[in-house]
């Protein structure tokens, strides 16, 4: 089971650190910390957010950014 962690959470944006895929985080937001839009969080794939590499668990963890 994977294990997240809430980093941001703003306005238009948020960021969870998880050792789950890029889609378990997504669906793992929604749960925990559903947006006020219509079509709640969803994947920010822009190249300058792409998951990275956590620097404490780089070989186990990825940051995830997402938007609404």
């Amino acid at each position: 089971m994977a294990d997240f962690d809430l980093l941001r959470v703003g306005i238009l944006n948020s960021q969870v650190c998880s050792d789950g895929t890029w889609d378990e985080a997504l669906e793992w937001i929604r749960r925990t910390n559903p947006a006020g839009t219509q079509n709640n969080w969803s994947k920010d794939e822009r190249p300058e957010v792409a998951p990275v590499p956590c620097a404490s668990n780089p070989h186990t963890r990825k940051h995830y950014v997402f938007k609404c």
